[in-house]
């Protein structure tokens, strides 16, 4: 479970530009290293993910719009895998980026790989471990 993403930015730490108010290179690099772990995930459980493009951003770096785009749409290449309990509203575009829209990636995020544990107990839950079983 990735436990690093950041969704509990306020107004407050974006006025008083405090780390989690201001969005990095560091941070787009979580991002970006959450979806490639999220990514491989569930490819490793069969579901086909495209529209994947890893990045390392650089300290000082302004992303390019396409750039900033391409980021963007790593994020939702994800969206639609499963039907998440909680799907944060993912910002239409990069430009003009806020505390809200940086929060929803991340908690999607986190809501994904959270969904993609639950898969695994799933069986469990629906009372299905072998294909096919019957109960006598």
């Amino acid at each position: 479970m990735l436990t690093n993403l950041i969704f509990n930015r306020t107004a407050a730490d974006v006025a008083n530009k405090t780390a989690k108010g201001l969005y990095r290179y560091t941070d787009m690099n979580r991002v970006q290293n959450a979806v490639a772990s999220i990514r491989q995930r569930y490819i490793d459980a069969g579901y086909t993910v495209t529209g994947y493009t890893l990045s390392t951003w650089a300290e000082n770096a302004i992303p390019r719009y396409s750039q900033a785009e391409r980021y963007l749409n790593a994020v939702k290449a994800l969206d639609g895998l499963v039907t998440l309990a909680e799907r944060p509203e993912l910002p239409t575009s990069m430009n003009a980026l806020n505390y809200v829209g940086a929060n929803n990636i991340e908690k999607f995020l986190y809501n994904m790989d959270e969904a993609r544990d639950n898969l695994e107990t799933a069986w469990w839950h629906a009372n299905e471990i072998i294909s096919g079983e019957v109960d006598v």
